[in-house]
């Protein structure tokens, strides 16, 4: 008896439904990733083929090139926020302060003078922000435009 072994058929046979099972899972999942896109047919006036002039290292890269934009990437290291981002935030009432004791000795002030004792961006946009919340309650009024912007104080200080 030095016939072929009948198990071995099996196996082979075993063997190969687990590959099949295995292919199903996968092109199942990749069934559903695309599950929920449609594509409009391209719009074309004849009925001629469409010829493609591209290679396939031309797709490979435009493909290579998508998948690079759409990676995730990791958010910037805090050393690069240095210099943007101050420590030490100035509030936006200190400045509302500075700029009204502007007014206790001069009507106008020119908009530009406001931001001359500023040390750091915070204090620069701190200071803007002041001028913007100031105009908004109508205690200051901005007159002028460009570097000729003046501040001035309205005569309604109740506010």
């Amino acid at each position: 008896e030095a016939g072929e072994d009948p198990r071995a058929g099996l196996v082979e046979m075993l063997l190969e439904y687990q590959r099949l099972k295995s292919a199903t899972a996968f092109f199942a999942e990749k069934n559903e990733t695309g599950r929920d896109i449609y594509v409009k047919p391209p719009e074309r006036q004849d009925d001629a083929p469409v010829e493609y002039h591209h290679t396939v290292n031309d797709l490979i890269r435009a493909a290579n090139k998508m998948l690079r934009r759409t990676k995730r990437r990791l958010p910037p290291p805090v050393t690069s926020f240095q210099g943007i981002v101050g420590r030490e935030p100035a509030p936006v009432e200190g400045r509302v302060t500075a700029i009204l004791k502007r007014f206790l000795y001069r009507m106008r002030v020119p908009f530009m003078r406001l931001f001359d004792d500023a040390r750091n961006r915070s204090e620069i946009v701190a200071t803007f922000l002041a001028v913007l919340e100031l105009s908004k309650t109508r205690r200051i009024r901005l007159e002028g435009d460009g570097e000729e912007m003046e501040l001035m104080l309205t005569n309604d200080n109740t506010k």
